[in-house]
């Protein structure tokens, strides 16, 4: 295996391993997922404190994990301990919570509204007027899909009768400006739809009073929203879609900014800016789509149904119209919301029953299950342990290759030296330069002669890194011809021209590997090209073939061996 292949290895083992040892709090964020240690503490978290961890992983779009908080204090209300009017608000918040997450994100509206039915039976039963005031608001967003789905059974009118007086009887109350944002938010949400912004100025100023001096984000995107709405009744389009893209900065959460997405669009058509209009509905179904938003794509397919028809285009207008009564089929039958126009507000009981148990039997195999994490955690950690081990093992043995290649050329270096010195001297005496041009069999001596002169130049000769230089080129340099040379060359090395020549490329390639100095910061495939490869693979077979070694693994000795200098 390579060093590369054991670098991957070992990363891949410390992922799991890490994945491993974090499991519990990873295993806390998923619905259906085995209790953990993280989650047996929750369940002795005070009620107040996990409906606000809830609220916190619901902002950022962690459902899962939000509803395991909320049902844990949901459940509390079977307990026979006696609570105080504190310990009930916490229960029914938790109760309206889980509604607003079957309605937000898992789509299933008829759960959603036994929810809401539950908060609102609960909040009646022990007083809780400002939970009441929420529940109330949550139901008349129900309202609102129904109208969405069967247009014929309400008005826009009535539609905002509810969340209208849910938002009075809350400033009577004088509940806490965060549980009145949700029922601005549907408020203001929903009038240009309708086009009755003059219906809501009231209460959308009256919300602007209240939080005047807020520095929470949530509110400050809604102010930003009716801001948006009040400009568009006064007919001032541009400061409208100015607010609501203010708004959509300050969005945190995926409800929201879909929302305000669509919104925006129908400022944008309202404001004759239909090109932008267009181009921004687009992106908000493909978005939708990619993210599996079913009651959004509704709402898309809708409006660009709309849009189609104002500006004529029959055939598009078509289109969408099947669309969004595909996508109206799919949701009534994803959310069995037609089992809920029916049955309206009948309480599922067993439901909570069979959660509990499930909650039960999960704090029952957590041991067992932490046990065995432990143990999966040291058998990794013990492959772990073997595979470093191997590791070095490996590292040793590339180290020592290296060293026996170093001494391999430096020897040769040596004996290189002596050969020209040799040369040099024989030059000096005043040798003959002979010629081998005969082609007939060469005798002893005049063939060491020819191999000799061959050698020379292999050695000493800078055109053998050329990628053009051949052995008609070497025959020219020794004065011979090709046949002899590649006789000369068969005879001593035991194989032909091409393959010295890659032994003397890859030996100067080994040096100037070594010489991390001069080329340190050369690649591998530059220092391949200098000295005559065009293919790099070849250059890389030779390589491993010449040295045992890859020449990144090479490079890597060479590298660590001038720092140990």
């Amino acid at each position: 295996m390579t060093t590369s292949g054991y670098h991957t290895l070992l990363r891949i083992v410390l992922i799991v391993l890490t994945i491993t040892c974090l499991s519990p709090s990873a295993l806390a964020a998923g619905k259906g997922d085995m209790p953990t240690r993280l989650e047996y503490r929750w369940q002795h978290m005070a009620s107040q404190t996990l409906v606000d961890r809830g609220k916190a992983y619901a902002n950022r779009d962690m459902p899962d994990s939000a509803l395991l908080c909320f049902s844990i204090v949901a459940n509390r209300r079977f307990e026979n301990n006696k609570k105080d009017s504190a310990e009930w608000m916490a229960l029914a918040r938790a109760l309206n919570n889980i509604g607003a997450l079957y309605h937000d994100y898992f789509y299933d509206f008829h759960k959603s509204q036994l929810y809401y039915q539950r908060a609102l039976d609960l909040a009646e039963q022990h007083g809780l007027n400002e939970i009441k005031v929420v529940v109330y608001n949550n139901l008349a967003a129900l309202d609102l899909l129904k109208i969405l789905l069967y247009p014929d059974r309400d008005t826009p009118d009535s539609l905002l009768n509810k969340p209208k007086r849910a938002f009075q009887m809350g400033v009577a109350l004088n509940i806490s400006p965060s549980d009145l944002t949700p029922i601005v938010w549907h408020l203001a949400t929903n009038v240009i739809d309708f086009d009755v912004v003059d219906q809501i100025q009231d209460e959308l100023h009256t919300y602007l009073r209240l939080t005047d001096a807020t520095t929470d984000s949530l509110q400050l995107m809604t102010r930003q929203l009716c801001l948006s709405v009040l400009a568009y009744g006064d007919g001032n389009h541009s400061q409208a879609i100015e607010s609501i893209e203010h708004a959509e900065r300050l969005a945190q959460n995926i409800n929201h900014r879909d929302m305000l997405q669509l919104m925006k669009f129908q400022l944008l058509c309202k404001a004759g800016e239909d090109g932008q209009a267009l181009k921004l509905i687009k992106e908000a179904e493909q978005m939708a789509k990619e993210r599996h938003r079913d009651a959004t794509l509704l709402d898309v397919y809708g409006l660009q149904r709309e849009y189609y028809q104002r500006i004529g285009n029959q055939s598009l207008a078509e289109r969408y119209e099947l669309l969004y009564m595909r996508q109206k089929d799919s949701l009534i039958n994803q959310s069995k919301l037609v089992a809920m126009n029916d049955q309206g507000f009948l309480m599922q009981i067993d439901e909570m029953n069979e959660h509990a148990q499930e909650l039960a039997y999960e704090n029952r195999m957590k041991e067992r299950m932490l046990w065995g994490i432990m143990i999966f955690a040291l058998v990794l950690a013990g492959l772990l342990l073997l595979l470093l081990k191997k590791y070095r093992q490996v590292q040793e043995n590339y180290r020592q290759l290296y060293e026996k290649n170093l001494a391999y050329l430096n020897a040769d270096e040596q004996r290189r030296m002596m050969m020209l010195e040799q040369d040099a001297q024989v030059v000096e005496d005043g040798g003959a330069k002979l010629k081998y041009r005969n082609n007939a069999a060469m005798d002893q001596e005049t063939q060491s002669a020819l191999l000799h002169r061959v050698i020379i130049v292999m050695e000493t000769s800078d055109e053998v890194y050329d990628n053009k230089f051949d052995i008609n080129r070497l025959a020219e340099l020794v004065d011979s011809s090709t046949n002899l040379v590649s006789q000369v060359i068969n005879a001593h090395y035991g194989y032909g021209f091409r393959p010295m020549l890659n032994d003397y490329r890859i030996k100067e390639a080994c040096r100037r590997m070594n010489d991390v100095e001069r080329y340190g910061n050369q690649t591998i495939e530059a220092i391949a090209n200098s000295v005559g490869f065009q293919s790099y693979p070849n250059f890389v077979t030779n390589f491993k073939k010449f040295t045992g070694l890859t020449p990144s693994v090479y490079q890597r000795q060479a590298r660590e061996r001038g720092k140990s200098k």
